[in-house]
């Protein structure tokens, strides 16, 4: 019963969301849609959180301001969810989600950058988009490991993403470390960790979606490194320098610890709060 409820609410929130966002996009100037989008995405992911059990605890307060490109470790299908929540960002995805019956259209609608790897051709096309939502203050999300790994294992990064902000002195990348704390009261080592852990060679996505939507607590971790200045370095140093960071962030915190807080944040609180009408009127 708890996951047919589950289930229910989370279609009801995500479709009104949805609905409310297009009405709203109406009434917004194009310049200041982004924002409008990723504010209304947190606001959505934060109260999607409270429905499943999600718990999440902010290490370190993210400092708002001009846009950045994010980089987080890969997990599962709630790593996005859970991001959202406490980060308004854009977020990447695989051009295969804008296809996926009912996420598609919400990723489209909530301005998911779809990116075809495989294309070379899309690069340069990919770089202006992730540019643009930038420019307007947007912190833009990726998981540049590609795929999620099923254990603490930090995977390689991919340098693709990182073209769009290379050789930039404007611009920073900020590190992300996700970790699942909690499950059900347990702490979130072997077997328990793997309840919410998901790649494509475990379970198929609908029934993994069901596994955790019967979960009664998730408490999660969401580690906040500093800014990685971007200067002049080229997308592959940019790789293994952020790279170094998350895997800092997944052992405990880097050397300049002092200078981050551990507190339990609610999500819109790193941001303030959220005025439509004035996001509206621009």
């Amino acid at each position: 019963m708890r996951q047919f409820w589950k289930v229910w609410r989370v279609l009801s929130i995500i479709l009104t969301r949805t609905s409310n966002l297009h009405w709203a996009l109406r009434r917004t100037p194009e310049e200041n849609r982004s924002r409008l989008r990723a504010r209304l995405q947190m606001e959505g992911c934060k109260r999607l959180c409270r429905v499943l059990g999600i718990q999440v605890e902010l290490i370190g307060r993210p400092i708002p301001g001009k846009g950045r490109l994010v980089v987080s470790n890969h997990f599962g299908v709630l790593d996005t969810l859970i991001l959202a929540s406490v980060l308004p960002v854009s977020f990447v995805a695989k051009h295969e989600l804008r296809d996926w019956p009912i996420l598609g259209w919400v990723a489209g609608s909530f301005g998911v950058l779809f990116v075809d790897r495989d294309r070379r051709t899309t690069v340069s096309d990919f770089t202006a988009k992730v540019q643009e939502r930038i420019a307007c203050g947007v912190d833009v999300l990726v998981f540049p490991e590609g795929t999620t790994s099923p254990d603490l294992t930090v995977l390689p990064f991919k340098t693709g993403a990182f073209e769009a902000v290379a050789r930039r002195s404007d611009q920073a990348v900020l590190p992300v470390y996700l970790r699942v704390e909690n499950v059900d009261g347990q702490p979130a080592i072997g077997s328990v960790r793997q309840r919410v852990v998901w790649s494509d060679s475990s379970l198929p996505f609908l029934e993994h979606c069901w596994q955790i939507a019967g979960l009664r607590e998730i408490r999660m971790e969401v580690r906040i490194g500093d800014p990685i200045p971007v200067a002049n370095r080229d997308r592959k140093e940019l790789a293994q320098l952020s790279r170094i960071a998350v895997e800092e962030l997944r052992d405990g915190m880097p050397a300049r610890e002092e200078l981050m807080s551990r507190e339990r944040v609610p999500a819109m609180a790193a941001y303030g709060s959220f005025d439509p009408a004035k996001e509206s009127a621009g």
